[in-house]
């Protein structure tokens, strides 16, 4: 009889413990939820890193360093509601996770850890841009930062925390990672999709770029004609659409520079804290830049963002020309590398339309790249209004797109969707799916060479 009564007394008291630990652990859920599940999405798509253990805790999930310093306003604020409205009522959340592979996808993500900068880049909205800024302010900063350091370890630690892919971090625990990009200002630019896949053809396909020509060029030329072909410099605006839109249906021969935004930057899993676009990339680039000039005690300034950007730009790819002129030969003439890099520059509003390509063929076999670039410089000079010939990137879309057959335009359209919907752009702009005679009755004809 007693020994019964002390059974139902341990019973009752381990019900009432047992209760106890499961209140307890649904409040723990409830706190930590959001914590839990960043924990777990990040993990997901960041395969190969090594694993710990340790779950999150709340230093993981504490507030982001420095975020005091980014001066961000109510516009920045809209994107994200727009972003987290647009995660939550997508009925499938885990169709912005496909596509990308774990190692795609740490390929994207940079980290510097010393000074709490996370940045996802997006190929075509400036990414080499903001890389090459980070990269400089290291260079300028960090010598000294680590010379002030007396501790070989230290020195050693501060220095295995630099600017880096993720993808390239050595021997980081997961907890540690998460921990890291958690108290990191975490930021990406994006941009209106269309645009960018226009500005992707022109880069690789309509500039010269032996590198595509030869693969994905000479591929889409095999795929759409069942033609083989040294090089696939020939590969026109509507024929890359339908190239673009096979590759993603099949899931084979797809490539970073066209595939969707979300694909890159899982943005329904991270909280980014700022959201910058290419059409206002000035405006959002100075919000970081004010802020690094304190975190990286620096104070870099700049007289004319737009034409000192754009000049940039322009010498990059009049480089790249030389720098490929022997594999460019094997496909067309240099001059025609020449010219249609020229006509690329058009297309992105940095050479004004007005400005007649200044060489002939007879100038290509003695041509310099100092004199090619000189070139460039002085038509940039002409510029007087700026507005305009920053049009001209629109004009180039216009046209573009007139070129496309309205099935394929409407293929397209199912690609471009999800970032439409996340990032606040319009998915049927009407200067696309409306106004299709513009384009054709355009004078400009920057695809010219290539329309059917």
């Amino acid at each position: 009889m007693l020994f019964r009564r002390l059974v139902n007394i341990c019973y009752r008291k381990l019900r009432c413990v047992v209760t106890v630990v499961l209140i307890l652990m649904v409040a723990a859920c409830y706190v930590y939820w959001d914590n839990w599940l960043t924990y777990y999405r990040i993990r997901t798509f960041l395969p190969g890193v090594k694993w710990s253990w340790y779950p999150p805790n709340t230093v993981t999930s504490s507030k982001v360093e420095n975020i005091h310093l980014y001066h961000s306003n109510d516009i920045h604020e809209k994107r994200k509601q727009q972003l987290t409205s647009a995660c939550k009522t997508v009925n499938d959340p885990l169709s912005y996770m496909k596509g990308g592979t774990g190692l795609n996808v740490k390929r994207n993500f940079l980290l510097d850890q010393n000074h709490h900068v996370f940045f996802c880049r997006i190929e075509k909205i400036g990414s080499k841009f903001i890389v090459k800024f980070l990269q400089k302010l290291e260079e300028v900063t960090m010598p000294e930062t680590i010379k002030k350091e007396k501790s070989i370890a230290v020195k050693e630690l501060i220095k295995s925390k630099q600017l880096s892919l993720i993808s390239e971090l050595p021997n980081i625990s997961f907890t540690d990672l998460h921990r890291a990009i958690m108290k990191s200002f975490k930021f990406l630019f994006v941009r209106e999709p269309y645009g960018r896949l226009v500005s992707g053809y022109v880069d690789k396909f309509l500039m010269p770029n032996s590198l595509f020509w030869t693969t994905l060029g000479k591929l889409a030329s095999k795929i759409l004609h069942n033609t083989d072909v040294k090089c696939g410099h020939n590969l026109s605006f509507p024929d890359f659409i339908r190239f673009v839109v096979h590759t993603e249906h099949t899931g084979e021969h797809t490539n970073r520079h066209f595939t969707s935004m979300c694909e890159h930057c899982r943005p329904c899993d991270i909280s980014y804290d700022l959201i910058g676009k290419m059409e206002t990339f000035r405006d959002d680039f100075s919000v970081l830049l004010n802020a690094w000039n304190k975190i990286y005690n620096t104070n870099v300034t700049f007289d004319d963002f737009e034409s000192e950007t754009a000049y940039e730009r322009a010498m990059f790819y009049s480089k790249r020309l030389f720098g490929m002129k022997s594999r460019i030969e094997k496909c067309v003439s240099f001059y025609e590398g020449m010219e249609r890099t020229w006509i690329g520059l058009q297309t992105q509003g940095i050479v004004p339309k007005y400005a007649r390509f200044p060489f002939t063929e007879s100038d290509a076999p003695g041509m310099s790249l100092k004199r090619f670039q000189e070139s460039i410089g002085i038509a940039i000079k002409t510029v007087t209004d700026k507005s305009a010939v920053k049009y001209q990137k629109t004009e180039a879309v216009i046209e573009a797109y007139s070129l496309v057959s309205i099935d394929d335009l409407n293929n397209i359209r199912e690609l471009v969707r999800q970032d439409c919907q996340l990032f606040g752009y319009d998915d049927s702009p009407g200067h696309i799916f409306t106004n299709r005679t513009k384009g054709r009755k355009n004078n400009v004809q920057y695809f010219k060479m290539f329309k059917t």
